[in-house]
């Protein structure tokens, strides 16, 4: 997140961030958060990073609003 908000580098994709790894999640319908590993070879939104990963962490936010 330092990289993304700190240095402004929008195309980081980051598979470390356990918020992004749910909204992918729930985006997906996946049954279980998507583990790093897997996560990481999910490269289809590398150009595009910063839009794939503010998706996904408004998922995480509508699926609380949804409750």
């Amino acid at each position: 997140m330092y990289l993304i908000s700190t240095m402004s580098r929008p195309d980081v994709w980051p598979i470390g961030d356990y918020g992004v790894r749910v909204g992918w999640t729930l985006l997906h319908g996946l049954d279980e958060t998507i583990s790093e590993k897997i996560f990481s070879s999910r490269r289809t939104l590398r150009r595009c990073a910063d839009v794939g990963r503010w998706y996904c962490w408004e998922a995480v936010h509508w699926a609380k609003a949804a409750k």
